[in-house]
Protein backbone atom coordinates (compact mmCIF):
# COMPACT_ATOMS: atom_id res chain seq x y z
CA UNK A 1 0.00 0.00 0.00
CA UNK A 2 2.85 2.37 0.88
CA UNK A 3 4.53 1.60 -2.44
CA UNK A 4 1.34 2.36 -4.36
CA UNK A 5 0.89 5.64 -2.43
CA UNK A 6 4.43 6.67 -3.34
CA UNK A 7 3.81 5.92 -7.02
CA UNK A 8 0.45 7.73 -6.91
CA UNK A 9 2.19 10.87 -5.67
CA UNK A 10 4.32 10.81 -8.82
CA UNK A 11 1.32 12.06 -10.82
CA UNK A 12 -0.64 15.31 -10.78
CA UNK A 13 -4.37 14.68 -10.14
CA UNK A 14 -6.84 15.32 -12.98
CA UNK A 15 -4.30 14.51 -15.67
CA UNK A 16 -4.37 11.88 -18.36
CA UNK A 17 -1.39 10.00 -16.89
CA UNK A 18 -3.01 9.91 -13.45
CA UNK A 19 -6.20 8.48 -14.99
CA UNK A 20 -4.25 5.73 -16.75
CA UNK A 21 -2.38 4.98 -13.52
CA UNK A 22 -5.64 4.54 -11.61
CA UNK A 23 -7.08 2.43 -14.43
CA UNK A 24 -4.16 0.03 -14.36
CA UNK A 25 -4.28 0.08 -10.59
CA UNK A 26 -7.93 -1.04 -10.79
CA UNK A 27 -6.86 -3.92 -13.04
CA UNK A 28 -4.19 -4.85 -10.53
CA UNK A 29 -6.68 -4.79 -7.62
CA UNK A 30 -9.04 -6.98 -9.63
CA UNK A 31 -6.27 -9.53 -9.88
CA UNK A 32 -5.74 -9.20 -6.12
CA UNK A 33 -9.51 -9.57 -5.55
CA UNK A 34 -9.78 -6.29 -3.62
CA UNK A 35 -13.18 -4.94 -4.63
CA UNK A 36 -13.14 -1.79 -2.49
CA UNK A 37 -9.81 -0.60 -3.86
CA UNK A 38 -10.84 -1.60 -7.39
CA UNK A 39 -13.95 0.56 -7.04
CA UNK A 40 -11.96 3.51 -5.70
CA UNK A 41 -9.37 3.25 -8.47
CA UNK A 42 -12.02 3.21 -11.23
CA UNK A 43 -13.81 6.22 -9.71
CA UNK A 44 -10.55 8.16 -9.51
CA UNK A 45 -9.66 7.22 -13.09
CA UNK A 46 -13.04 8.40 -14.44
CA UNK A 47 -12.99 11.62 -12.40
CA UNK A 48 -9.51 12.41 -13.66
CA UNK A 49 -9.97 11.57 -17.35
CA UNK A 50 -13.29 13.48 -17.58
CA UNK A 51 -11.81 16.58 -15.92
CA UNK A 52 -9.60 17.30 -18.96
CA UNK A 53 -10.74 18.03 -22.51
CA UNK A 54 -12.69 15.17 -24.06
CA UNK A 55 -10.69 11.94 -24.46
CA UNK A 56 -12.03 8.75 -26.02
CA UNK A 57 -10.12 6.75 -23.40
CA UNK A 58 -12.77 7.91 -20.93
CA UNK A 59 -15.28 5.74 -22.80
CA UNK A 60 -12.93 2.75 -22.60
CA UNK A 61 -12.39 3.18 -18.85
CA UNK A 62 -16.11 3.60 -18.18
CA UNK A 63 -16.98 0.54 -20.26
CA UNK A 64 -14.30 -1.52 -18.54
CA UNK A 65 -15.65 -0.35 -15.16
CA UNK A 66 -19.22 -1.39 -16.09
CA UNK A 67 -18.12 -4.86 -17.15
CA UNK A 68 -16.41 -5.35 -13.81
CA UNK A 69 -19.44 -4.02 -11.87
CA UNK A 70 -21.83 -6.28 -13.76
CA UNK A 71 -19.98 -9.30 -12.46
CA UNK A 72 -18.84 -8.13 -9.03
CA UNK A 73 -21.28 -5.42 -7.85
CA UNK A 74 -24.67 -5.78 -9.62
CA UNK A 75 -26.39 -3.39 -7.19
CA UNK A 76 -24.14 -0.50 -8.35
CA UNK A 77 -24.07 -1.58 -12.00
CA UNK A 78 -27.40 -0.04 -13.06
CA UNK A 79 -26.61 3.31 -11.38
CA UNK A 80 -23.25 3.58 -13.16
CA UNK A 81 -24.80 2.38 -16.42
CA UNK A 82 -27.33 5.24 -16.33
CA UNK A 83 -24.51 7.64 -15.48
CA UNK A 84 -22.57 6.38 -18.52
CA UNK A 85 -25.62 6.76 -20.78
CA UNK A 86 -26.13 10.33 -19.57
CA UNK A 87 -22.50 11.13 -20.30
CA UNK A 88 -22.76 9.63 -23.80
CA UNK A 89 -25.86 11.73 -24.47
CA UNK A 90 -24.05 14.88 -23.32
CA UNK A 91 -21.23 14.15 -25.76
CA UNK A 92 -23.51 12.95 -28.60
CA UNK A 93 -21.56 9.67 -28.69
CA UNK A 94 -24.46 7.40 -29.60
CA UNK A 95 -22.11 4.82 -31.10
CA UNK A 96 -20.98 3.69 -27.63
CA UNK A 97 -24.57 3.30 -26.45
CA UNK A 98 -24.82 0.23 -28.68
CA UNK A 99 -22.39 -1.53 -26.38
CA UNK A 100 -24.84 -1.16 -23.49
CA UNK A 101 -27.91 -2.56 -25.29
CA UNK A 102 -26.55 -5.17 -27.71
CA UNK A 103 -27.15 -8.82 -26.97
CA UNK A 104 -23.56 -9.46 -27.89
CA UNK A 105 -21.42 -7.27 -25.65
CA UNK A 106 -18.21 -5.70 -26.83
CA UNK A 107 -15.17 -7.95 -26.08
CA UNK A 108 -13.57 -7.25 -22.72
CA UNK A 109 -10.17 -5.61 -22.54
CA UNK A 110 -7.34 -7.96 -21.58
CA UNK A 111 -6.56 -7.73 -17.87
CA UNK A 112 -2.87 -8.26 -17.74
CA UNK A 113 -1.15 -9.75 -14.72
CA UNK A 114 1.71 -7.36 -13.94
CA UNK A 115 3.53 -6.56 -10.68
CA UNK A 116 3.04 -3.21 -8.95
CA UNK A 117 6.44 -1.87 -9.92
CA UNK A 118 5.31 -1.86 -13.58
CA UNK A 119 2.09 0.09 -13.04
CA UNK A 120 3.84 3.46 -13.03
CA UNK A 121 5.82 2.69 -16.19
CA UNK A 122 2.71 1.28 -17.89
CA UNK A 123 0.68 4.41 -17.10
CA UNK A 124 3.45 6.63 -18.49
CA UNK A 125 3.69 4.44 -21.58
CA UNK A 126 -0.08 4.44 -22.11
CA UNK A 127 -0.12 8.22 -21.85
CA UNK A 128 2.69 8.50 -24.41
CA UNK A 129 0.86 6.10 -26.73
CA UNK A 130 -2.34 8.15 -26.34
CA UNK A 131 -0.49 11.34 -27.29
CA UNK A 132 1.09 9.54 -30.23
CA UNK A 133 -2.36 8.33 -31.33
CA UNK A 134 -3.69 11.88 -31.10
CA UNK A 135 -0.86 13.09 -33.32
CA UNK A 136 -1.60 10.30 -35.78
CA UNK A 137 -5.28 11.28 -35.77
CA UNK A 138 -4.33 14.89 -36.54
CA UNK A 139 -2.04 13.76 -39.38
CA UNK A 140 -4.77 11.51 -40.74
CA UNK A 141 -7.27 14.38 -40.59
CA UNK A 142 -4.90 16.77 -42.40
CA UNK A 143 -4.15 14.08 -44.98
CA UNK A 144 -7.88 13.52 -45.61
CA UNK A 145 -8.42 17.28 -45.95
CA UNK A 146 -5.61 17.49 -48.53
CA UNK A 147 -7.06 14.58 -50.52
CA UNK A 148 -10.47 16.22 -50.50
CA UNK A 149 -9.14 19.63 -51.53
CA UNK A 150 -7.37 18.27 -54.60
CA UNK A 151 -10.69 16.99 -56.00
CA UNK A 152 -12.62 20.26 -55.73
CA UNK A 153 -12.93 22.77 -58.56
CA UNK A 154 -15.77 24.98 -57.28
CA UNK A 155 -16.12 27.13 -54.18
CA UNK A 156 -19.31 25.60 -52.79
CA UNK A 157 -18.22 21.98 -53.26
CA UNK A 158 -14.83 22.79 -51.71
CA UNK A 159 -16.46 24.26 -48.59
CA UNK A 160 -19.19 21.63 -48.33
CA UNK A 161 -16.89 18.60 -48.56
CA UNK A 162 -14.31 20.16 -46.22
CA UNK A 163 -16.90 21.03 -43.56
CA UNK A 164 -18.42 17.54 -43.69
CA UNK A 165 -14.94 16.10 -43.11
CA UNK A 166 -14.27 18.43 -40.17
CA UNK A 167 -17.57 17.42 -38.54
CA UNK A 168 -16.63 13.78 -38.95
CA UNK A 169 -13.41 14.24 -36.97
CA UNK A 170 -14.53 16.68 -34.26
CA UNK A 171 -17.44 17.10 -31.86
CA UNK A 172 -19.21 20.13 -33.37
CA UNK A 173 -22.83 21.10 -32.69
CA UNK A 174 -23.11 23.96 -35.16
CA UNK A 175 -21.10 25.08 -38.18
CA UNK A 176 -21.65 27.74 -40.85
CA UNK A 177 -19.56 29.24 -43.63
CA UNK A 178 -20.15 32.61 -45.30
CA UNK A 179 -18.35 33.79 -48.44
CA UNK A 180 -18.70 37.02 -50.42
CA UNK A 181 -18.57 37.75 -54.14
CA UNK A 182 -16.13 39.76 -56.21
CA UNK A 183 -19.14 41.51 -57.79
CA UNK A 184 -19.49 43.75 -54.72
CA UNK A 185 -15.86 43.55 -53.58
CA UNK A 186 -16.78 40.91 -50.95
CA UNK A 187 -18.69 43.45 -48.85
CA UNK A 188 -21.70 41.19 -48.35
CA UNK A 189 -21.25 37.51 -47.53
CA UNK A 190 -23.75 34.78 -48.33
CA UNK A 191 -24.27 31.44 -46.63
CA UNK A 192 -22.57 28.64 -48.60
CA UNK A 193 -22.68 25.88 -45.96
CA UNK A 194 -24.59 25.14 -42.76
CA UNK A 195 -24.72 22.05 -40.57
CA UNK A 196 -28.38 22.93 -39.87
CA UNK A 197 -31.40 23.73 -42.01
CA UNK A 198 -31.90 27.41 -42.78
CA UNK A 199 -34.96 27.62 -40.52
CA UNK A 200 -32.84 26.52 -37.54
CA UNK A 201 -30.19 29.23 -38.00
CA UNK A 202 -30.67 32.26 -35.73
CA UNK A 203 -31.91 35.11 -37.98
CA UNK A 204 -29.36 37.57 -36.60
CA UNK A 205 -26.40 35.16 -36.68
CA UNK A 206 -24.73 36.75 -39.72
CA UNK A 207 -24.93 40.28 -38.29
CA UNK A 208 -23.69 39.09 -34.89
CA UNK A 209 -20.71 37.30 -36.41
CA UNK A 210 -19.75 40.35 -38.49
CA UNK A 211 -20.06 42.70 -35.50
CA UNK A 212 -18.22 40.48 -32.97
CA UNK A 213 -15.24 39.34 -35.01
CA UNK A 214 -13.69 42.47 -36.51
CA UNK A 215 -9.96 41.81 -35.99
CA UNK A 216 -9.68 39.55 -39.07
CA UNK A 217 -7.86 36.95 -36.95
CA UNK A 218 -8.82 33.40 -35.93
CA UNK A 219 -10.34 33.36 -32.49
CA UNK A 220 -11.34 30.80 -29.84
CA UNK A 221 -13.73 31.61 -26.99
CA UNK A 222 -14.05 28.38 -25.02
CA UNK A 223 -16.27 29.78 -22.25
CA UNK A 224 -18.97 32.31 -23.15
CA UNK A 225 -20.65 32.27 -19.74
CA UNK A 226 -18.91 35.42 -18.45
CA UNK A 227 -17.92 36.78 -21.87
CA UNK A 228 -19.53 39.79 -23.57
CA UNK A 229 -20.22 37.65 -26.67
CA UNK A 230 -22.77 35.73 -24.60
CA UNK A 231 -25.20 38.55 -25.49
CA UNK A 232 -24.76 37.73 -29.18
CA UNK A 233 -24.57 33.92 -28.96
CA UNK A 234 -26.72 33.02 -25.90
CA UNK A 235 -27.40 29.48 -27.09
CA UNK A 236 -23.72 28.48 -27.20
CA UNK A 237 -21.05 27.76 -24.60
CA UNK A 238 -17.99 27.76 -26.85
CA UNK A 239 -17.27 29.27 -30.30
CA UNK A 240 -14.46 29.41 -32.87
CA UNK A 241 -14.08 31.91 -35.72
CA UNK A 242 -11.79 31.59 -38.75
CA UNK A 243 -11.65 34.37 -41.38
CA UNK A 244 -11.04 33.55 -45.05
CA UNK A 245 -8.83 35.74 -47.23
CA UNK A 246 -7.95 36.45 -50.85
CA UNK A 247 -4.87 38.63 -51.36
CA UNK A 248 -5.10 39.81 -47.76
CA UNK A 249 -8.75 40.87 -48.06
CA UNK A 250 -11.30 39.16 -45.80
CA UNK A 251 -13.87 37.52 -48.08
CA UNK A 252 -15.76 35.31 -45.64
CA UNK A 253 -15.55 33.19 -42.51
CA UNK A 254 -16.15 29.79 -40.94
CA UNK A 255 -17.91 29.78 -37.57
CA UNK A 256 -18.06 26.82 -35.15
CA UNK A 257 -20.14 26.54 -31.97
CA UNK A 258 -20.85 24.00 -29.24
CA UNK A 259 -23.72 24.28 -26.78
CA UNK A 260 -22.47 22.31 -23.78
CA UNK A 261 -19.61 22.81 -21.38
CA UNK A 262 -18.59 19.17 -21.81
CA UNK A 263 -17.98 19.81 -25.52
CA UNK A 264 -16.15 23.14 -25.17
CA UNK A 265 -13.49 23.58 -27.85
CA UNK A 266 -9.95 23.05 -26.59
CA UNK A 267 -6.86 24.93 -27.70
CA UNK A 268 -5.64 21.70 -29.30
CA UNK A 269 -8.83 21.41 -31.41
CA UNK A 270 -8.57 25.09 -32.33
CA UNK A 271 -4.96 24.71 -33.53
CA UNK A 272 -5.74 21.56 -35.54
CA UNK A 273 -8.77 23.06 -37.28
CA UNK A 274 -6.84 26.28 -37.93
CA UNK A 275 -4.20 24.23 -39.76
CA UNK A 276 -6.94 22.70 -41.91
CA UNK A 277 -8.58 26.09 -42.57
CA UNK A 278 -5.24 27.46 -43.80
CA UNK A 279 -5.09 24.72 -46.43
CA UNK A 280 -8.75 25.23 -47.35
CA UNK A 281 -8.08 28.96 -47.74
CA UNK A 282 -5.13 28.33 -50.08
CA UNK A 283 -7.24 26.13 -52.33
CA UNK A 284 -10.14 28.60 -52.10
CA UNK A 285 -7.85 31.37 -53.37
CA UNK A 286 -6.85 29.23 -56.35
CA UNK A 287 -10.48 28.47 -57.20
CA UNK A 288 -11.50 32.14 -56.88
CA UNK A 289 -8.61 33.20 -59.13
CA UNK A 290 -9.74 30.66 -61.73
CA UNK A 291 -13.35 31.87 -61.43
CA UNK A 292 -12.22 35.47 -61.87
CA UNK A 293 -10.25 34.52 -64.99
CA UNK A 294 -13.28 32.74 -66.45
CA UNK A 295 -15.51 35.69 -65.57
CA UNK A 296 -13.08 38.18 -67.15
CA UNK A 297 -12.77 36.06 -70.30
CA UNK A 298 -16.57 35.96 -70.74
CA UNK A 299 -17.64 39.42 -69.54
CA UNK A 300 -17.88 42.79 -71.23
CA UNK A 301 -15.85 44.97 -68.88
CA UNK A 302 -17.93 48.11 -69.45
CA UNK A 303 -21.45 46.77 -68.94
CA UNK A 304 -20.88 43.55 -66.99
CA UNK A 305 -22.93 41.61 -69.57
CA UNK A 306 -21.68 38.60 -71.47
CA UNK A 307 -19.16 39.49 -74.17
CA UNK A 308 -19.24 38.37 -77.80
CA UNK A 309 -17.30 35.17 -76.99
CA UNK A 310 -19.67 34.08 -74.17
CA UNK A 311 -22.69 35.05 -76.27
CA UNK A 312 -21.54 32.87 -79.18
CA UNK A 313 -20.93 29.93 -76.81
CA UNK A 314 -24.44 30.22 -75.37
CA UNK A 315 -26.02 30.44 -78.82
CA UNK A 316 -24.10 27.33 -79.88
CA UNK A 317 -25.35 25.47 -76.78
CA UNK A 318 -28.94 26.48 -77.53
CA UNK A 319 -28.60 25.37 -81.15
CA UNK A 320 -27.25 21.96 -80.10
CA UNK A 321 -30.19 21.57 -77.73
CA UNK A 322 -32.63 22.51 -80.52
CA UNK A 323 -31.03 19.94 -82.84
CA UNK A 324 -31.41 17.20 -80.20
CA UNK A 325 -35.04 18.02 -79.50
CA UNK A 326 -37.35 18.95 -82.41
CA UNK A 327 -39.86 20.49 -79.94
CA UNK A 328 -37.34 22.86 -78.43
CA UNK A 329 -37.16 26.47 -79.58
CA UNK A 330 -35.38 29.64 -78.50
CA UNK A 331 -35.39 33.26 -79.56
CA UNK A 332 -32.94 36.12 -79.82
CA UNK A 333 -33.72 39.80 -79.37
CA UNK A 334 -31.42 42.20 -81.22
CA UNK A 335 -31.52 45.66 -79.59
CA UNK A 336 -30.06 48.96 -80.65
CA UNK A 337 -30.05 52.37 -78.94
CA UNK A 338 -31.90 54.93 -81.06
CA UNK A 339 -29.87 58.14 -81.70
CA UNK A 340 -26.98 56.90 -79.55
CA UNK A 341 -24.38 58.32 -81.97
CA UNK A 342 -25.74 61.82 -81.38
CA UNK A 343 -25.01 61.58 -77.61
CA UNK A 344 -21.57 60.09 -78.15
CA UNK A 345 -20.64 62.87 -80.61
CA UNK A 346 -22.09 65.78 -78.62
CA UNK A 347 -21.39 64.79 -75.02
CA UNK A 348 -18.36 62.52 -75.30
CA UNK A 349 -17.70 58.82 -74.94
CA UNK A 350 -17.75 58.91 -71.13
CA UNK A 351 -21.42 59.93 -71.21
CA UNK A 352 -22.05 57.33 -73.90
CA UNK A 353 -20.46 54.65 -71.75
CA UNK A 354 -22.55 55.70 -68.74
CA UNK A 355 -25.74 55.37 -70.82
CA UNK A 356 -24.74 51.88 -71.97
CA UNK A 357 -24.11 50.84 -68.36
CA UNK A 358 -27.55 52.09 -67.30
CA UNK A 359 -29.30 50.32 -70.20
CA UNK A 360 -27.40 47.06 -69.56
CA UNK A 361 -28.29 47.19 -65.84
CA UNK A 362 -31.99 47.72 -66.65
CA UNK A 363 -32.13 44.85 -69.15
CA UNK A 364 -30.19 42.49 -66.85
CA UNK A 365 -32.57 43.24 -63.97
CA UNK A 366 -35.66 42.48 -66.06
CA UNK A 367 -34.80 39.15 -67.69
CA UNK A 368 -35.21 35.64 -66.31
CA UNK A 369 -32.40 33.69 -64.67
CA UNK A 370 -32.25 31.31 -67.64
CA UNK A 371 -31.93 34.20 -70.12
CA UNK A 372 -28.64 35.75 -71.20
CA UNK A 373 -27.86 39.29 -72.26
CA UNK A 374 -24.67 40.02 -74.17
CA UNK A 375 -23.09 43.07 -75.72
CA UNK A 376 -22.81 42.43 -79.43
CA UNK A 377 -20.87 45.56 -80.20
CA UNK A 378 -21.11 49.33 -79.70
CA UNK A 379 -24.65 50.06 -78.50
CA UNK A 380 -26.09 46.74 -79.68
CA UNK A 381 -27.18 44.07 -77.22
CA UNK A 382 -28.45 40.54 -77.87
CA UNK A 383 -30.81 38.78 -75.45
CA UNK A 384 -31.05 34.97 -75.66
CA UNK A 385 -34.45 33.62 -74.52
CA UNK A 386 -34.48 29.81 -74.06
CA UNK A 387 -37.76 27.88 -74.42
CA UNK A 388 -39.36 30.90 -76.11
CA UNK A 389 -40.74 31.34 -79.64
CA UNK A 390 -40.82 34.70 -81.43
CA UNK A 391 -44.44 35.47 -80.39
CA UNK A 392 -43.66 35.05 -76.68
CA UNK A 393 -40.39 36.96 -77.12
CA UNK A 394 -42.34 39.88 -78.62
CA UNK A 395 -44.72 39.90 -75.65
CA UNK A 396 -41.72 39.83 -73.32
CA UNK A 397 -40.14 42.87 -74.93
CA UNK A 398 -43.42 44.80 -74.97
CA UNK A 399 -43.55 44.27 -71.20
CA UNK A 400 -40.06 45.77 -71.05
CA UNK A 401 -41.31 48.86 -72.88
CA UNK A 402 -44.12 49.23 -70.32
CA UNK A 403 -41.56 48.84 -67.53
CA UNK A 404 -39.44 51.60 -69.07
CA UNK A 405 -42.47 53.89 -69.06
CA UNK A 406 -43.57 52.96 -65.52
CA UNK A 407 -40.13 53.72 -64.14
CA UNK A 408 -39.67 56.87 -66.24
CA UNK A 409 -36.35 55.33 -67.17
CA UNK A 410 -35.28 57.67 -69.96
CA UNK A 411 -36.66 60.75 -68.18
CA UNK A 412 -34.50 59.96 -65.14
CA UNK A 413 -31.56 59.30 -67.46
CA UNK A 414 -31.94 62.76 -69.00
CA UNK A 415 -32.21 64.41 -65.59
CA UNK A 416 -29.10 62.61 -64.42
CA UNK A 417 -26.83 63.34 -67.39
CA UNK A 418 -28.41 66.12 -69.51
CA UNK A 419 -30.19 68.42 -67.05
CA UNK A 420 -30.68 71.98 -68.43
CA UNK A 421 -29.54 70.72 -71.85
CA UNK A 422 -31.72 71.18 -74.88
CA UNK A 423 -32.15 67.91 -76.82
CA UNK A 424 -33.91 68.02 -80.23
CA UNK A 425 -37.18 66.01 -80.10
CA UNK A 426 -36.05 63.80 -83.00
CA UNK A 427 -32.90 62.87 -81.03
CA UNK A 428 -34.61 61.46 -77.97
CA UNK A 429 -32.96 58.33 -76.61
CA UNK A 430 -34.91 55.06 -76.94
CA UNK A 431 -34.52 51.36 -77.77
CA UNK A 432 -35.48 49.48 -80.91
CA UNK A 433 -35.53 45.68 -81.09
CA UNK A 434 -35.76 42.89 -83.62
CA UNK A 435 -36.86 39.34 -82.75
CA UNK A 436 -36.54 35.92 -84.39
CA UNK A 437 -36.61 32.31 -83.22
CA UNK A 438 -34.53 29.31 -84.19
CA UNK A 439 -37.36 27.36 -85.87
CA UNK A 440 -37.89 30.28 -88.24
CA UNK A 441 -34.21 30.42 -89.16
CA UNK A 442 -32.88 26.86 -88.94
CA UNK A 443 -29.32 28.02 -88.22
CA UNK A 444 -27.50 30.50 -85.98
CA UNK A 445 -26.31 32.53 -88.95
CA UNK A 446 -29.85 32.93 -90.28
CA UNK A 447 -31.21 33.55 -86.77
CA UNK A 448 -29.04 36.61 -86.21
CA UNK A 449 -29.69 37.76 -89.76
CA UNK A 450 -33.50 37.52 -89.29
CA UNK A 451 -33.33 39.35 -85.95
CA UNK A 452 -31.25 42.09 -87.63
CA UNK A 453 -33.83 42.39 -90.43
CA UNK A 454 -36.60 42.73 -87.83
CA UNK A 455 -34.54 45.41 -86.04
CA UNK A 456 -34.24 47.33 -89.31
CA UNK A 457 -38.05 47.19 -89.65
CA UNK A 458 -38.42 48.69 -86.16
CA UNK A 459 -36.11 51.54 -87.14
CA UNK A 460 -37.94 52.08 -90.42
CA UNK A 461 -41.31 52.26 -88.65
CA UNK A 462 -40.25 55.13 -86.40
CA UNK A 463 -37.93 53.56 -83.81
CA UNK A 464 -38.68 52.85 -80.12
CA UNK A 465 -40.51 49.61 -80.86
CA UNK A 466 -39.97 45.83 -81.14
CA UNK A 467 -40.71 43.84 -84.30
CA UNK A 468 -40.78 40.09 -84.80
CA UNK A 469 -39.41 38.66 -88.05
CA UNK A 470 -42.05 37.58 -90.54
CA UNK A 471 -41.29 35.24 -93.40
CA UNK A 472 -42.09 36.75 -96.79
Amino acid sequence: TREVAIKENSFSPNTEEYAYFQWYLALYYQYSIDQEKTLQAYEKAIASISAESFNYSEMEIRYDYLQWLKKNNPSLYEEKRQEFLKRLTQLNLYYYQNYLVEKRPRPLSHHYNFPTEHILETAHLRSQIARFQKNLAVLDFINQIQKQLIKQKETESLITESMILIKRYFLIDFLVCYIGSHHDQYKTWKLVYSSHELKNIPPDLYENIRSCFTTQKPRLVNDLVAHYMRLFFPQYYSVMYFPLFVEGKEIGCIFFANRKKENAFSEETFQTIQLAIQQINTMLENIIYAELLRHTAQTDMLTGCANRFALQNRLTEEEERAKRSPDYNFSVVFTDMDNFKYYNDHFGHSIGDAILEEIAAFLSKNIRKIDLIGRFGGDEFVIVLPETNHQKALLFFRRLYRKLEEENFFQKLFEKYFDHTSIPPEKKLSISAGIADYRQAGSLEKLLEYADIALYESKKQGKNKATAYKEK
